[in-house]
C-alpha cells in the first residue's frame, strides 16, 4: 500500500505491485501516522475479503524471508508482541 506519490513511483520503477491510497486527514488537518493507523483494519478487511493472506507489520520490521513459512496457521489471527518475557508479551509490566 502506497500512501504517497514518491512511494508509488518507487514501486512502479522496480515493477512491484502497489495500491495507492490517500491517508486519512485527521480533524486537525494533519496527515500523520495516526491517520494511517486509523485506516489499517479497514484496509485489512478489503484484502481479506478478496481472499488474500495478509501480514500486517510495523514499519521498523525488515522481512528477509517469506514470513508465511513460519506461521502455524492454526488460528484466524496470529500476532507477535514487543514483550521481552511472558509478562510483558501480554501487556503486563508490574
Amino acid at each position: 500500500i502506497s500512501l504517497d506519490d514518491h512511494t508509488a513511483s518507487a514501486m512502479k520503477k522496480v515493477d512491484v505491485p502497489f495500491w495507492r491510497i490517500e491517508p486519512v486527514v485527521l480533524a486537525n488537518s494533519i496527515r500523520n501516522n495516526h491517520g494511517v493507523s486509523s485506516q489499517k483494519f479497514g484496509l485489512l478487511k478489503v484484502f481479506l475479503n478478496m481472499g488474500y493472506n495478509v501480514l500486517l507489520s510495523d514499519v521498523d520490521v525488515a522481512v528477509i524471508q517469506n514470513p508465511f513459512n513460519y506461521l502455524y496457521r492454526d488460528s484466524d489471527i496470529e500476532a507477535m508482541s514487543d514483550g521481552f518475557d511472558n509478562n510483558t508479551a501480554y501487556g503486563w509490566n508490574d
